[in-house]
């Protein structure tokens, strides 16, 4: 079957001209990718899926921004260089949301589906196995809202939350105890949130006998940076309040359980939980 695009043949051909260029790739290297005959650019129209699957893969480019002419060549250029780590522009953003994050949410997933989304942003899969390694909040917020688009679970994003905490904690060590009290720690949590990312503030406005009244807001800077609603969607107070959750067992024990009590579109992304203790 022949790639069936609505764009002209010749707005595909210049963009598949422009990644021969910007790459080196040559026509023997196109049949070795592809496994078919390739002797002229012309001929990459009549590829069929598969064989165009094949050379989308390894340029680690989608189908729908290759057809769009919509990707950064480049990062295209230095990822075919061995520069793993490279990101297009509007996957940087302020790097403010580490990668390790963006792992952990899409280890709900299969291998295939983690592909599918690497190629959509651009992202080398080797940038998100490093811990260390920030992208944009976008990104983040992207993986999310896939992750609660393919699972039919709705406490999805809450599990995920909860995960990311417990692979988080190892970071805290000599900051928290297991015989803290959970004020404390979560205080402790609040001061040492770039630990986690960068995003976002959070406090504890009330510590009750039964309960702790938690804050989370998005920094000023980001709001000014990235789009400032970004942070109002549900999938990320969704995933705090999991956090919220998984970070209650650095005691040792189970998960706390943990509410939203307040938040939403117009309130500009700041949200409230409620941390039961009991």
């Amino acid at each position: 079957m022949n790639l069936e695009i609505s764009h002209s043949n010749r707005t595909i051909l210049r963009t598949f001209q422009k990644v021969k260029k910007c790459t080196g790739l040559s026509n023997s290297d196109i049949s070795h990718i592809c496994g078919r005959v390739f002797h002229e650019d012309h001929q990459f129209l009549q590829l069929d899926l598969v064989a165009i699957d094949k050379f989308l893969e390894y340029i680690n480019v989608d189908l729908g921004a290759f057809i769009l002419d919509s990707f950064c060549y480049n990062t295209l250029a230095k990822q075919m260089k061995g520069d793993t780590l490279s990101l297009p522009e509007k996957s940087r953003g302020n790097l403010g949301s580490r990668s390790k994050t963006i792992n952990n949410a899409l280890s709900f997933f299969s291998n295939e589906k983690k592909i599918f989304f690497c190629r959509k942003f651009q992202l080398h899969q080797d940038l998100l196995k490093a811990d260390g390694n920030r992208v944009s909040g976008r990104i983040l917020g992207a993986a999310f809202k896939m992750v609660k688009r393919y699972h039919i679970d709705p406490w999805i994003l809450y599990k995920v939350g909860q995960l990311n905490a417990i692979k988080y904690l190892d970071e805290f060590k000599g900051l928290i105890e297991k015989n803290m009290d959970p004020a404390t720690a979560y205080d402790t949590l609040c001061a040492h949130t770039d630990i986690i990312e960068h995003n976002m503030s959070y406090r504890v406005i009330k510590s009750q006998k039964d309960s702790i009244i938690f804050e989370s807001r998005p920094k000023e800077a980001t709001r000014e940076l990235l789009d400032k609603e970004l942070y109002c969607d549900q999938v990320f107070s969704e995933n705090i309040a999991g956090f919220l959750s998984g970070f209650s067992t650095y005691k040792g024990g189970g998960p706390l359980k943990v509410e939203q009590i307040s938040g939403g579109l117009e309130s500009g992304g700041v949200n409230r939980f409620e941390i039961f203790l009991h």
